[in-house]
């Protein structure tokens, strides 16, 4: 009887162990049908006792990209700080549904800051948020990325076209009455980073469309750097997410838990993508903190609706490495300094022109960049090359230069550079589909990092692009010295064919 029972016994432990091995390999097989799917972690980006910030573009970001991590880390008894870069009062469709006028003035543009402030207090109440850890910038809306672009110098502000202010004119922001400038608010954000000490930073991704989402992103990402080559004790992790993207979240069914559907650009990158559940009183939280912004969902109900799901997606953000190289890159470069396969997914593809793929290389203090295009190009199209330097001393300056490419004339110009009287040898070389760029002695000896984007234009339009990056800068201390090429910015300079 004995012995019988042990048969019986082995034999259903074998039979269960079958079946075990069939789920498995059925599991792993679908895992190599779907390569997207492996990349898509399920994790809390979050532990407990954390010091979470929240970096926000415009009332109502925080909500429908975080609303409920927030919520969660509020429950669990995370500390948590939300902090906008702007009031939201750049918004003229929104502007005109809260007055009721078809033309609306400087003053309603306040008023309509001022609303959406109230809104976000509300909303990070119901998250469980306390008012003294919401803090407001007051930059504008509508001028993050122009600011990011050209105004690095205080004395010559940027001019909001909405409320016709050049400094912060909410009293109740923390730099109240400081310059549009890019140089004050990469301050604020340092000493607000440095204050708070968090241990984890969500803000919207560089590959955002919206440009102040994307600007949001990148002044975030040089902030970081900053404090990092000033602090090695500052290494707070980075998440991202986006909220204008190729419309992944719109077009999904409301208040399902359905496959993301994600565009392939979306893991281009390398970062690593977490899918965060949202437990179901955070998601109720999340609901309540949306109803608060009344001023938007005149505008768009069915947008703010469709973020209202029991999940977030994150990309945990790690700088880039770049390739080093003892030898000047010719025609061949090697695969493991592709930068992109795809660019961001854009909707305005009018010039025909398309950006397959880059690469980035150093040589010693030299940045060799390589630009494979596709497509016809147009009078009007022009591809923008920007880079920014990041030191690692505490009293060193950011070096900034952007180049812009006329492929049609097979020219370039040097349209910005700072401090402004940094110049940099550049070479371009054009061939029948790529384009190959060295910017000599950009690399300085102290650099830590440096931050890489590309734009496709088309008649002034940004039509493709590749968002901002960050790599680390591999140090050699005998590295030369630059060379002083005189190039007046904004002077044509035509390009030969031949190689760099």
């Amino acid at each position: 009887m004995t012995s019988r029972v042990r048969n019986i016994a082995l034999m259903i432990t074998l039979v269960f162990g079958l079946i075990a091995v069939v789920v498995f390999c059925m599991v792993l097989g679908h895992r190599t049908m779907n390569p997207q799917k492996s990349l898509v972690h399920n994790r809390v980006t979050s532990s407990p006792k954390h010091r979470i910030l929240i970096i926000a573009p415009h009332p109502d970001d925080e909500s429908l990209g975080t609303g409920g991590l927030i919520a969660d880390a509020a429950i669990r008894g995370d500390k948590v700080k939300i902090l906008f870069m702007t009031n939201g009062d750049g918004f003229h469709f929104g502007a005109e549904k809260y007055t009721g006028r078809a033309k609306v003035n400087k003053d309603d543009y306040l008023r309509y800051g001022f609303q959406r402030q109230k809104e976000a207090i509300c909303a990070a109440t119901k998250l469980g948020i306390r008012t003294n850890d919401v803090t407001f910038l007051g930059f504008p809306d509508q001028g993050l990325a122009s600011i990011w672009r050209h105004y690095w110098d205080p004395s010559k502000p940027f001019i909001s076209r909405q409320t016709k202010f050049s400094h912060v004119p909410y009293p109740t922001a923390v730099d109240y009455g400081q310059a549009y400038s890019a140089p004050v608010l990469l301050g604020v954000l340092e000493r607000i980073m440095m204050e708070y000490q968090p241990t984890d930073i969500y803000v919207t991704g560089t590959s955002d469309r919206h440009p102040d989402h994307w600007a949001t992103g990148v002044f975030t990402l040089l902030a970081m750097s900053m404090l990092e080559s000033k602090d090695p004790c500052f290494c707070p992790h980075l998440y991202t997410f986006d909220i204008h993207r190729a419309n992944w979240q719109v077009d999904l069914p409301v208040g399902t838990d359905s496959d993301l559907s994600l565009p392939d650009s979306f893991f281009d990158y390398g970062d690593e993508l977490y899918k965060r559940k949202v437990s179901r009183k955070a998601l109720e939280a999340k609901k309540q903190a949306l109803s608060c912004y009344k001023t938007q969902a005149i505008v768009m109900p069915s947008f703010l609706k469709s973020f209202e799901r029991p999940y977030e997606l994150f990309r945990l953000h790690t700088p880039r490495s770049i390739v080093s190289t003892n030898q000047v890159p010719k025609n061949s470069w090697p695969a493991s300094s592709l930068l992109a396969l795809h660019p961001v997914d854009h909707p305005k593809r009018e010039s025909g022109s398309v950006i397959k793929s880059a690469y980035v290389l150093q040589h010693g203090p030299d940045l060799y960049l390589k630009l494979v295009t596709g497509g016809n190009c147009s009078p009007g199209t022009s591809y923008s090359i920007n880079v920014c330097t990041v030191p690692s001393g505490p009293n060193e300056a950011i070096e900034r230069v952007s180049l812009r490419l006329i492929p049609k004339t097979r020219s370039y110009e040097l349209v910005d550079v700072w401090p402004p009287l940094n110049t940099k040898e550049v070479k371009v070389a054009y061939t029948k589909d790529a384009v190959q760029i060295r910017l000599a002695g950009i690399l300085l000896p102290n650099a830590k990092y440096f931050l890489f984007n590309i734009d496709l234009n088309n008649y002034g339009k940004i039509v493709d692009r590749i968002p901002w990056e960050r790599f680390n800068v591999t140090p050699n201390r005998n590295w030369r010295k630059p060379l002083n090429c005189r190039v007046e910015a904004r002077q044509q300079v035509a390009v030969s064919p031949p190689s760099i």
